[in-house]
Order: structure tokens, then C-alpha cells, then sequence
């Protein structure tokens, strides 16, 4: 993956977003600059006055996500934008209509498991926004490496320092309900690369947790333990594949070429699945599960 740059975070939660804020601070002042002039007055005044999802966006992140809030928060300063703006940018991963933008973090998603002896792999194609790549050093937790969109918190996908990888792209819907959690799951992404080491770990912590809009997350871990994670809602659906390969496509087309090209591939597996989800011409990150070298 080509990329424009490469930010360090290290530290406490809001320390992590403050690197992260001064090093792409033009990037993410460009995107809060596209916000309608209504939810930027409203963050100026404080919050989501009129804008009841950001509002509710704000208020579960803080509720359920407290590490994620203070990220947002820490990225808000070093940015010079304000919270509000940050989390009305987050609501475009819950709700289509939140903004005539389309949401960052849609995508194409991949995990592979080849065959014994070999690291499992995890990928996905990556809009133009996900320019950067970021790596995460918080204290008391796994350090990671992942890539991101300059403007939000969690990645669209990352390894950490115990070979867990974790992809994870958000489905926005047409509608929010007024019940349950309205925080979006993607930020499930970050939860798992900082706390866990396996796949099934991270499952129960996704299963456990709220949080809102639909999502779905592709894990894998260096035993080879690949899952889908589909989250919509309250509701959890678990997924493990019958023959090493699961696919998240936007199309069904687009899936059924994907699973053609990687199961006839032999060799070179992380070239074959590179290829095949880059064949349209899209961005792609990929990452195997196995522990980095420290050298």
C-alpha cells in the first residue's frame, strides 16, 4: 500500500489522539470543512443541539467507549477542531444519511487461512481517504499497527504486537432506531487490536459489548483461527469458514470473483490475495497473522 504518512501515538488515550491530531492536522481540518454549516455551529455551541444522532453518537461513545472518547478528544485538540465535529464525522459510519459524504470505512474484506503451517491473512480494499497508517503504542495495552482514515479513531484494520489481526468496515443504514447503542461498531476494531491476543477472545469481547449501526469484522490469529463478526444492532452473528476463506463483498458478484481467484491460487498466498482484492483497482492493505519481528 502506498501511502503519505506514517504517524507514531504513544501513551494515555488522549495522548494517543493528540499525535494523531498534530500529525494529520490539515488532512482532518479538510474533512470537518465538508460538514454542513449547521453541525459546525452546533459543535461551536457545545454539542448536538439540533443534530439528535451526532448528539447520541457522542453521548454512547463516551458512555461505552470512555478510552475511544478520550482518543477523540486528544485528536480534536491536536487537530484544532472541536469534539462535536469529530464525532458528527463518526456518525457517517452509523447513518447514510448522516452527510452527503459517503461513509469512510465501506470496503471489500478478505480473510484466508491457506493451509497448515501458513499465517492466516486478513485484507481489504481502502478508500482514498485512508491515507495513512498509524501505530499505536497505549499504555497497559498491545501496541498495534493499522491503517486509518486521518479524521477517526478506530482503523479500518490493523495487527498487534500478538499477531491478532483485525479488519472491519461499516454498512451505514437508512434509518437509526431511537433505542439502543448509537456509538458505531467499527470502533469494535481498536477494542480488539489493544486488548486481545486470539480470535476467540475477540469474538466474546464483540458478542458483550454495545454498540450501534451494522458492522461487520473479519479476526484472525497466529494459531490460524480465522471468524466474520457481523454486528447489527444489539444483534451478533458469528461466522467461521468451511473452507479457510471468508468474504465480505458489496456485491455478490464482487465476492464470487474474489473467492474464485484466491481458492485457485497456490504459491504465493499473500501475493494471490493481494492481487485478487486489488483487481479492481482499489487501494489495498493486507496483514498476516503472525507475531512482528521486534528487530
Amino acid at each position: 500500500m502506498s501511502t503519505r504518512a506514517t504517524v507514531d501515538c504513544q501513551g494515555a488515550p488522549r495522548d494517543l489522539g493528540l499525535d494523531q491530531g498534530r500529525a494529520l492536522r490539515e488532512r482532518i481540518q479538510a474533512e470537518v470543512a465538508t460538514l454542513p454549516w449547521r453541525a459546525r455551529i452546533e459543535a461551536a455551541l457545545g454539542g448536538g443541539l439540533a443534530d439528535s444522532l451526532t448528539a447520541r453518537v457522542d453521548r454512547d461513545l463516551r458512555r461505552h467507549f470512555p478510552h475511544m472518547a478520550e482518543r477523540l478528544d486528544g485528536l480534536s485538540r491536536g487537530a484544532g477542531t472541536r469534539p462535536g465535529e469529530l464525532s458528527a464525522l463518526l456518525a457517517r459510519e452509523l447513518h447514510a444519511a448522516a452527510s452527503p459524504r459517503p461513509c469512510a470505512s465501506r470496503g471489500l474484506l478478505v480473510a484466508w487461512a491457506p493451509e497448515a503451517g501458513v499465517p492466516a491473512l486478513v485484507g481489504r480494499t481502502l478508500p482514498e481517504s485512508a491515507d495513512a497508517m498509524r501505530h499505536s503504542a497505549p499504555d497497559h495495552d498491545y501496541a498495534s499497527h493499522e491503517s486509518i482514515v486521518p479524521w477517526l479513531v478506530p482503523p479500518l484494520g490493523g495487527r498487534n504486537e500478538q499477531g491478532l489481526c483485525v479488519v472491519g468496515a461499516s454498512s451505514p443504514v437508512e434509518t437509526v432506531a431511537e433505542d439502543g447503542c448509537a456509538a458505531p461498531a467499527l470502533l469494535l476494531v481498536q477494542d480488539c487490536l489493544q486488548r486481545f491476543d486470539s480470535t476467540d477472545k475477540a469474538i466474546e469481547w464483540c458478542e458483550g459489548r454495545p454498540a450501534g449501526g451494522r458492522a461487520t469484522l473479519l479476526i484472525a490469529d497466529v494459531s490460524g483461527d480465522v471468524a466474520e463478526v457481523e454486528i447489527e444492532g444489539a444483534d451478533r452473528r458469528v461466522r467461521r469458514p468451511s473452507d479457510g476463506l471468508l468474504v465480505v463483498s458489496r456485491t455478490p458478484a464482487e465476492g464470487e470473483s474474489l473467492r474464485k481467484a484466491v481458492l485457485e491460487s497456490n504459491g504465493d498466498f499473500a501475493a494471490a490475495l493481494r492481487d485478487a482484492l486489488g483487481a479492481g483497482g482499489e487501494a489495498v492493505v493486507l496483514f498476516e497473522a503472525l507475531v512482528p519481528d521486534s528487530n
